[in-house]
């Protein structure tokens, strides 16, 4: 789970849950054009795709990677085989964070407080729900969407029969939000806890204090989350609950996703970093040639990260970077 720019309009800062959401805060940086880590080896660059304006979320799937198109309140799609785009399909206003399940891409719109319901197979849209102010990230779990309402400090549950809203109480300003464990996770930035929601009865069942946390990743039993102000990922085990690490990153880890044995951390700079599973030593910085590298998602032997500050959509092979 779930974020950094100069044209957004949230008063925080970024990190995240595997597919997105929110709007980033701050300045882009310029970044180098020839991606390469600190130590000189050079990152593995599959691709570079064109897609919409101030693409934000990114969601890869069996066959697609999904792209929100957060200046044009669009979603694309592209083909990793061929990295030929699709069609731009018409959302809500400002759309970032991206969910999959039954059968559909869920498109969480920040402009429009409303989650946009979209054929996985046919790329056609079939419903839009009114969700919370300022909706910020999504995710899917236990036959619904599950979409933190940033301003209104909720979460929204969504079924995914029905398309019906009913609406969880955290308090605060709950950002990012990701399954692992049978848990939802939800970081709650304003209160310095990340909430643990039960997706079966939507009952808060546990809090974490961790310093201002934004953004969510995940995988198993463990949960990552992010805290923009500290530089850190906190790691957490979703069994019991309890922190197993904190690790220092970068000075505004975003929305990052686990892979080849790591979670990835794109940070606001253009840097992407990878902390171990089982170490939890960081490794990095790489340059994907990405000025504001908001949100990364993961596949088998690649990551693709969307540039927030421009139009492109890297794939970036995982299998050569240490």
């Amino acid at each position: 789970m779930t974020v950094v720019l100069a044209l957004a309009v949230l008063p925080l800062a970024s990190l995240g849950g595997c597919s997105g959401g929110g709007s980033p805060t701050g300045s882009p940086s310029s970044a180098s054009s020839s991606p390469a880590s600190s130590s000189g080896r050079s990152v593995d660059v599959r691709s570079v795709v064109t897609v919409g304006n101030q693409p934000c979320g990114v969601l890869v799937t069996p066959s697609r990677v999904w792209v929100s198109n957060y200046g044009d309140g669009t979603l694309q799609w592209v083909d990793p085989a061929t990295h030929r785009t699709g069609p731009a399909i018409r959302v809500g206003s400002r759309p970032c964070g991206l969910a999959r399940g039954g059968g559909s891409i869920w498109v969480e719109n920040y402009g429009s407080a409303s989650l946009t319901r979209v054929d996985e197979r046919s790329g056609t849209v079939t419903a839009t729900v009114t969700v919370g102010d300022q909706p910020y990230d999504v995710a899917y779990a236990a036959g619904a969407a599950w979409v933190t309402d940033w301003a209104d400090g909720t979460v929204s549950r969504v079924d995914a029969r029905t398309n019906r809203r009913t609406v969880i109480r955290t308090g605060g300003t709950p950002t990012g939000i990701v399954g692992a464990g049978g848990s939802l996770w939800v970081p709650v930035k304003s209160l310095d806890t990340v909430v643990r929601l039960d997706p079966a009865t939507s009952r808060v069942t546990g809090h974490v204090a961790v310093t201002q946390p934004t953004w969510t990743a995940a995988a198993g039993d463990t949960v990552w989350v992010s805290s923009p102000q500290t530089g850190s990922v906190t790691r957490i085990d979703a069994r019991t609950g309890r922190i197993v690490a904190t690790v220092a990153v970068c000075p505004t880890p975003q929305d990052g996703s686990v892979a080849s044995g790591g979670v990835w951390v794109p940070c606001q700079g253009g840097d992407v970093y990878r902390v171990d599973a089982d170490s939890n030593a960081v490794t990095g910085p790489w340059r994907t040639g990405t000025a504001n590298p908001f949100v990364l998602d993961a596949a088998s032997g690649a990551v693709w990260t969307a540039d927030f500050a421009g139009r492109t959509l890297v794939e970036v092979d995982t299998s050569t970077t240490p």
